[in-house]
């Protein structure tokens, strides 16, 4: 995601190489690990009316991105854009 490249270039590319080999190996809450799952899922779910639009996609993996940021763990994915979008953290 560029939010993330243009905060942090280097933490980026480690981060996003994470979720595109599948997240962090034996940490099933690990931000990476969360937002993999959930990308695969919402492949799964293309075409469909359940089908998210744009802008929950990215709220999702700035959810994830912060969560990583501050080191924290999550259980699942918040998306919900309807109150606006997340900043992205550095």
């Amino acid at each position: 995601m560029y939010g993330t490249w243009a905060k942090n270039e280097r933490e980026a590319r480690k981060f996003w190489v994470e979720v595109a080999r599948g997240g962090e190996e034996f940490a099933e809450n690990a931000p990476s690990t969360v937002l993999d799952a959930w990308l695969k899922a919402m492949v799964e779910k293309r075409g469909s009316k359940n089908e998210l639009k744009p802008g929950n996609l990215y709220q999702g993996c700035i959810f994830a991105w912060n969560a990583h940021r501050e080191g924290k763990t999550i259980q699942t994915i918040r998306f919900d854009a309807k109150k606006g979008l997340y900043d992205v953290h550095e």
